[in-house]
């Protein structure tokens, strides 16, 4: 079993609120969890399936997605999933119209390129809405884990400046620098 939300290896169950989640009804949080680590675990033996092999991005990423806000949930009582059914709604739509933005730009750019697609347009834009609304959410959640845990506040970061760092360098280095990217 994994404890690690807990001081003194203590469990403690928790209710929850009702939420827009489908298993909000569930009686602990652990649950989540556990529920993310299993699907994780049995996809990895499965992955030969074909339905995983198609909606692998948006599995794997609602899998993290349970997992992450479990975390966030049991150390900072803070979840998307559970607290704010309107929030949730808005990242998700959000999350769909910037990918959707990102995939038209795409067209112009032709930075990169979807193979072996199911020929099933419906089926399709089900993966694509499923994989875009997990995104963002999962990025939110990774950030309000490292922004509450203040894992980063002991490194010093410093603002990145092509100033400051030329004036670092030696002659020959600038000399070099200069060779190398106007020529």
């Amino acid at each position: 079993m994994i404890h690690l939300f807990f001081k003194r290896n203590r469990i403690k169950k928790i209710k929850l609120r009702t939420g827009f989640f489908p298993l909000s009804g569930i009686h602990s949080v652990e649950l989540y969890i556990y529920l993310g680590l299993l699907f994780l675990f049995l996809l990895s033996f499965i992955f030969r399936v074909k339905f995983v092999l198609i909606f692998a991005t948006p599995i794997f990423w609602s899998i993290y997605i349970l997992i992450i806000d479990t975390i966030n949930y049991n150390l900072f009582r803070a979840s998307f999933l559970k607290s704010n059914n309107r929030e949730l709604l808005i990242i998700v739509i959000s999350s769909i119209i910037v990918w959707f933005v990102f995939e038209w730009f795409n067209i112009f750019i032709s930075n990169w390129k979807y193979f072996n697609l199911i020929s099933s347009v419906a089926v399709r834009y089900l993966g694509y809405f499923w994989s875009f609304a997990t995104i963002l959410l999962a990025v939110l959640e990774t950030n309000d884990f490292f922004m509450r845990s203040g894992i980063f506040k002991k490194f010093r970061f410093t603002k990145f400046s092509l100033n400051n760092l030329l004036n670092k360098l030696h002659l020959e280095e600038k000399r070099f620098l200069a060779i190398l990217f106007f020529n």
